[in-house]
């Protein structure tokens, strides 16, 4: 289904998964995926390049996790989340295996892996991560494949948040609203409701980390990388 705005009332059938021409599926993109035998999920297209697509669950593939565990030291990268996320998606067959190196494998455009705000723009010039190779069937969004989905800077004087399109956040909060029957969201210890997931990116010196929220805005503030309300989604690529 090809949805105009993220909510599925406007949702129109599509075949786009069986065109060959890059782009075919827009941005956006529903696609109910039997991720193996019996058992499916629904997810959103990132892009697609005419030979395979890269998606992003609609839901949290895994809730209330870490990015890391360690302590002020991102310098491992998502080594809890990521770990977590590829044992959850190991039986997903139907999806394409997934080989890369943090900050070393091209992730769409999305070469390096530590990040930095520069003048609204995302700049991934250097790798802070010690993470080894990796090869799994499902890894996270970096943040400049988040920006390639259209998020924007959410203030120009304010240059550590950026605003993403409503499907990407929509089943986080209200997800009722958008035909979801689940929100992904979790109660921290002053019973105030958090909603939001990782990405795989950090900024360049590893002191934060970048992460959606329920409202839209993806930022990389001060959001403590060992807190374990938040969740993550799988991101998999299928041969079209």
């Amino acid at each position: 289904n090809y949805c105009v705005n993220g909510e599925e009332r406007t949702c129109e059938k599509t075949d786009c998964y069986t065109k060959k021409e890059a782009n075919s599926c827009p941005k956006g993109t529903i696609i109910k995926y039997y991720v193996r035998e019996n058992e499916y999920h629904y997810f959103y297209v990132l892009h697609d390049d005419g030979k395979k697509i890269t998606m992003q669950q609609r839901e949290n593939t895994i809730r209330n996790i870490a990015w890391h565990a360690g302590e002020n030291d991102n310098t491992k990268g998502p080594d809890t989340a990521l770990s977590l996320l590829e044992a959850a998606t190991s039986t997903w067959t139907n999806v394409n295996v997934i080989e890369y190196a943090l900050g070393e494998t091209t992730l769409y455009e999305n070469q390096y892996t530590g990040c930095v705000m520069e003048n609204d723009n995302i700049v991934c010039n250097t790798n802070t991560y010690i993470l080894g190779e990796r090869k799994a069937r499902a890894r996270m969004i970096t943040a400049l494949e988040a920006k390639s989905t259209g998020c924007l800077p959410y203030t120009t004087a304010s240059a550590n948040h950026m605003t993403c399109p409503e499907w990407m956040y929509n089943y986080l909060f209200e997800s009722k609203n958008y035909g979801g029957s689940y929100d992904d969201k979790t109660e921290n210890e002053n019973g105030i409701f958090v909603n939001r997931y990782w990405t795989m990116s950090a900024s360049s010196n590893g002191s934060n980390v970048w992460h959606v929220d329920g409202e839209g805005n993806m930022h990389h503030d001060s959001s403590n990388d060992t807190r374990n309300n938040y969740g993550a989604r799988a991101v998999v690529e299928i041969n079209k």
